[in-house]
């Protein structure tokens, strides 16, 4: 039979173990005086057992809502929550079977001086235009958590091992504090190092350019933006994490991340120290610090276990490896008007490698011996600075500015002496082998943009500019050195290779 029948049993057969382990729950929202549907009201499911979120959903336009659910025998709460609204609440004993809860009607808050306020609820989700919000203080983590374990509790929120963050199966790119950068705007370290306690809303929203942000205009891109809002009572003060350890062979690693936060000033420091092959953070902990995106350049060595991100080194295991690193931070409002944000990062990786091989060749004529030894050394440097100036002229007028600029270095050399005997430990050929090899990249961009809001809604004037130079030089020497006692040639060679090269773009 045709794989295309075998496919449609299979989906059929899918659709049909769904149907008998899900159920429907539907009902409708509407205004308790008016009668009228109320639309994007937030309707979710708990458990009564520990108040965890279920699933939920919001209502359209004619105010219904429908969940599609897995059966359950336990009870769970259906709760409805808008503001200015009191909130509405029903225990539900089990969820074995489709179940109409009907029409539901939301009474106004009352706010008058001789009438009571009915304090309400606080959603662990809600839902306002483009904006999901939930309120952290719903979702129960650990003391000591930090905002990673944080957004695995939230419904929707997936992070895979690699640290690829998804909502509701889009991904996110953009990870803001306060609605800052927090070391670079793709920044994961927000959600690695700070204390889940002090947040207070996790926010997701469409990722906008700067011109769709000032002309109101829709999101292009389908990528999500996660906005993390600290509790006001804990937005000021000195925190942070560090680590150390010292082992055996004056072997040691240590790493530190400090925050000190008041009000629109923000700065943090991070730094990391080791010889064992560690560079203290996270591979997207440093892709994110050097302000990655969709034309970095990345490799991954499976085999050592290292990487590369713009032509920079990190890790491996092949020899002995010395990280250093060390980053800062800086956030603040000038005037009102200016919104400043930098941060700098060096970063420096040495390799050293020792390798000694001997080898026994099985030959016709006889066995030959080949006794070899290897050393290596790499190291790589690294300046990043970024800034980031938003001025706000008026009103309805931003002048955008960000400068970056990006010097890396990197520098191997390699020895390798070999010698070949017979059985009767006469040389038969020797060799020798010096290479050396030094690139060196620097790169620096700007983009900018002046925006100007009209009064008509969505009609916006957006100047954009970006400009980028490139500069790369790179060296390589081989000396080498073969030498046979029979009367075959010595090959003997001195080579230098030179290559410059330098690319300027501009676009407006």
């Amino acid at each position: 039979m045709p794989k295309s029948f075998y496919l449609f049993c299979s989906l059929l057969f899918s659709s049909f173990v769904f149907s008998q382990t899900s159920i429907t729950l539907k009902g409708k929202v509407i205004d308790h005086t008016t009668k009228l549907p109320i639309e994007s009201v937030t309707v979710y499911l708990t458990s009564v057992k520990d108040s965890s979120v279920v699933d939920y959903t919001i209502t359209n336009k004619l105010g219904f809502f429908i969940f599609k659910i897995k059966k359950s025998d336990k009870p769970i709460s259906l709760k409805v929550s808008y503001i200015s609204y009191q909130d509405f609440k029903e225990d539900l004993s089990s969820m074995q079977s489709d179940k109409d809860l009907g029409t539901i009607e939301l009474k106004e808050t009352v706010n008058a001086l001789d009438e009571v306020v009915i304090k309400s609820e606080i959603p662990p989700i809600r839902i306002k235009k483009d904006t999901l919000e939930f309120n952290a203080a719903s979702f129960k983590v650990g003391a000591d958590a930090n905002v990673e374990a944080l957004l695995k509790q939230l419904p929707g929120v997936e992070i895979s091992p690699e640290g690829k963050i998804t909502v509701n199966g889009k991904e996110v790119n953009n990870i803001l504090v306060n609605g800052k950068p927090f070391f670079g705007k793709d920044g994961k370290i927000a959600t690695q190092n700070l204390p889940a306690e002090i947040i207070d809303k996790v926010q997701v929203v469409d990722t906008k350019t700067k011109s769709e942000e000032i002309s109101g205009e829709s999101a292009g891109s389908q990528v999500k933006t996660i906005n993390l809002t600290i509790q006001e009572d804990k937005n000021k003060g000195f925190f942070g994490k560090i680590m150390g350890g010292y082992g055996s062979q004056e072997r040691y690693e240590s790493s530190l991340l400090l925050n000190y936060f008041k009000g629109e000033r923000k700065i943090s420091v991070l730094a990391s120290s080791n010889n064992i092959n560690s560079i203290g953070f996270s591979m997207d902990e440093i892709f994110d610090n050097m302000g990655g995106g969709r034309n970095t350049s990345i490799y991954v060595d499976d085999d050592s276990g290292s990487f590369g991100i713009n032509n920079m080194s990190f890790g491996g295991n092949r020899g002995i490896t010395k990280s250093n690193m060390i980053g800062v931070n800086y956030q603040d409002k000038f005037f009102k008007k200016i919104d400043q944000s930098g941060s700098y990062y060096f970063t420096n990786a040495e390799t050293e490698n020792a390798n000694r091989t001997e080898r026994i060749n099985l030959l016709p004529e006889g066995r030959t011996f080949t006794n070899s030894q290897t050393s290596t050394f790499n190291s790589n440097n690294g300046h990043n600075l970024n800034l980031d100036f938003e001025v706000k002229l008026d009103s309805t007028s931003i002048i955008y500015f960000n400068p970056s600029f990006k010097k890396m270095r990197t520098q191997n050399k390699s020895i390798r002496n070999q010698v070949t005997t017979n059985e009767t430990n006469d040389e038969l050929n020797s060799s020798s082998n010096e290479d050396y090899n030094e690139n060196n990249n620097n790169t620096f961009t700007t983009n900018g943009s002046y925006s100007k809001q009209f009064k008509k809604k969505k009609r916006a004037l957006v100047i954009n500019f970006e400009t980028e130079i490139q500069k790369t030089d790179n060296f390589l020497n081989t000396n080498s050195a073969t030498l046979f006692a029979d009367a075959t040639p010595d090959d003997i060679r001195n080579q230098n290779q030179f290559e410059k090269e330098k690319n300027q773009f501009g676009k407006l």
